[in-house]
C-alpha cells in the first residue's frame, strides 16, 4: 500500500494528464502526482532514459534489474522484469540480474 495517496487522473492538472494519459496505467504516476512539476521532470528524465539513450535496451533492462534486486526496489524489479522480456532478454539472463550477491547457483 503506498504511503502517499494515489491520484485519479481526472484529477491531476491538465498538462500532468495529458502526459500520464500517454504511458501506461501505473500506480507510480498517481503517487507522484502529489507533486505535479516534480512528476513532469521525472516523467522527462525516464523517457529520456528509456528513449532516447544509446544504451541497447536489452542492457538497459539488465542494469535496472540488477540494481533494483540489490537495492531491495521490489516494484521496480517488477515493471522492468516484464520490460526485460518485451525487450528479448531471455528468462535465464533476467535470473542472473535477479541473483542475490554471493548466490553461486
Amino acid at each position: 500500500m503506498p504511503r502517499l495517496p494515489m491520484i485519479e487522473r481526472d484529477a491531476m492538472p491538465e498538462p500532468l494528464a495529458q502526459l500520464v494519459a500517454s504511458r501506461p496505467p501505473l500506480n507510480l504516476y498517481k503517487v507522484l502526482a502529489n507533486a505535479p512539476a516534480a512528476a513532469q521532470g521525472f516523467m522527462a528524465l525516464g523517457g529520456a532514459l528509456l528513449r532516447e539513450s544509446s544504451l541497447d535496451p536489452k542492457l538497459r533492462e539488465l542494469v535496472i534489474l540488477r540494481v533494483g534486486a540489490l537495492s531491495g526496489a521490489g516494484y521496480e524489479v517488477h515493471q522492468h522484469r516484464q520490460l526485460a522480456a518485451r525487450v528479448g532478454v531471455p528468462p535465464v539472463k533476467i535470473a542472473a540480474a535477479l541473483r542475490e550477491v554471493g548466490d553461486a547457483a
